[in-house]
């Protein structure tokens, strides 16, 4: 018999004879991750004519048509080991990866996609996932094409296979007003920690009975602030909004346990 079998087979024993004690801290608690989007006016303005804004530049933007798909988005878990168990079950199947945590696995994503409107701003309700791992930090959210199954899909215009549509015009500081137009299908993500509610205070959530609802917030005020309309091309500008809005996007706890 190996020197390596000798190993399991101990190893075997002392799990057998610690189980009940083992498995006690073990089993992962089972909870809901719910999740919303949602937008921060700020100063901007929905009128009859549409979205408007001023940025930090002078420059006044409205928008008369608009569309951004929101892909999907994710928690991530925050580091941390399941301790006594998972270190004698790796010893024993060292090439198995442990639950929650193979390089495909993401049970807390929702790969929804929504499709929201510039000129209405609305919350939506994206939906729920079902989740074991103990506690999250991080939330991730992505813009990127929208596809037929999306939600939300607008009738005036064909979103399919874009990420952002927008129509409007723009006055410089000057006083000059021109039109502009944009269509992109680029994607822009943002990884950020997890926030309380009315405040900027990091937090974290465990996952519980009781279920976790993330709001995924993104501010309109801000979302053309930098931007010199009359000086970048079309694709300059979708990158600059594109960050500008992923840049701004907060995700809030709004029920949960927090520490």
């Amino acid at each position: 018999m190996s020197l390596f079998r000798a190993i399991q087979i101990i190893l075997f024993v002392l799990i057998v004879l610690m189980a009940p004690a083992i498995f006690a801290d073990y089993m992962p608690v089972e909870g809901e991750i719910h999740y919303q989007l949602n937008w921060e006016l700020g100063d901007a303005e929905l009128t009859a004519d549409g979205l408007q804004v001023t940025n930090d530049l002078g420059y006044s933007i409205v928008i008369h048509e608009g569309y951004v798909s929101s892909y999907n988005a994710t928690m991530n878990a925050c580091e941390h080991s399941h301790g006594l168990f998972e270190w004698l079950w790796e010893q024993l199947t060292p090439s198995v990866a442990q639950a929650g945590h193979g390089e495909d696995d993401d049970p807390a994503m929702i790969d929804t996609t929504v499709v929201e409107s510039f000129t209405a701003l609305e919350s939506a309700y994206v939906g729920s996932v079902t989740v074991e791992e103990p506690a999250y930090c991080e939330g991730f959210y992505l813009i990127g094409s929208a596809h037929y199954l999306a939600q939300s899909l607008p009738e005036d215009f064909d979103m399919l296979g874009y990420s952002l549509y927008l129509r409007g015009r723009y006055t410089t500081p000057e006083g000059i007003t021109l039109p502009f137009s944009l269509l992109t299908d680029t994607g822009w993500g943002t990884l950020s920690d997890l926030v309380v509610p009315s405040t900027e205070a990091l937090t974290h959530v465990e996952v519980s009975g009781d279920p976790i609802t993330i709001s995924i917030q993104r501010n309109a005020e801000t979302m053309f602030d930098g931007i010199t309309f009359d000086t970048l091309n079309e694709t300059d500008l979708s990158r600059a909004i594109l960050r500008n809005l992923t840049e701004s996007t907060q995700f809030i706890v709004l029920s949960g346990k927090m520490h």
